[in-house]
């Protein structure tokens, strides 16, 4: 039978929690990866719901930002902007849809300013885009030609060969 030191039962000691450690950790990984899918899962039945079922889309939406917001998932600033940015730009889409511009740009506005924080130039130019409708559709013709020229700007800038056509 073997005696073991006391500085032998430290180091076991020492690496059964240095291996608890990375089980723990991996399973937040995984729990992680798990909400991230979620509401990219989220965001692209919002977007196929926007038109048909707007409701749903804007519930959609609503529990995407309650997802960012738990405390169940440390976000990467950037990344969780760059989500809020897809759902405010979802929410501006229905609104102009549904008719209720102010509703819409608000939301667009709020796209804007968060996606200006993090150097967004993808969810400006949609947030612009979709600002330059609701104005036409307000009949504020000066009003949504700025925001058309903003929006074609950016997507001239990161190449966007789809959002420009």
């Amino acid at each position: 039978m073997k005696i073991m030191t006391v500085k032998s039962r430290n180091m076991a000691f020492m690496c059964s929690l240095f291996i608890a450690i990375i089980i723990s950790n991996i399973g937040f990984l995984h729990a992680e990866k798990k909400i991230y899918r979620k509401v990219e899962q989220l965001l692209t039945q919002a977007i196929e719901k926007r038109n048909d079922a707007p409701s749903h889309a804007l519930a959609l939406c609503q529990e995407v930002r309650k997802l960012l917001d738990s405390n169940d998932i440390q976000w990467q600033e950037r990344e969780k902007k760059q989500f809020e940015i897809r759902c405010f730009n979802i929410m501006t889409w229905i609104y102009k849809n549904l008719g209720k511009y102010d509703k819409g740009l608000e939301y667009g506005k709020k796209s804007i300013a968060m996606a200006q924080t993090i150097n967004d130039s993808k969810g400006m130019a949609l947030a612009y885009k979709n600002l330059g409708v609701i104005y036409t559709r307000k009949g504020e013709y000066e009003e949504a030609l700025k925001y058309y020229d903003k929006g074609l700007k950016l997507f001239l800038k990161i190449g966007d060969k789809l959002e420009i056509a």
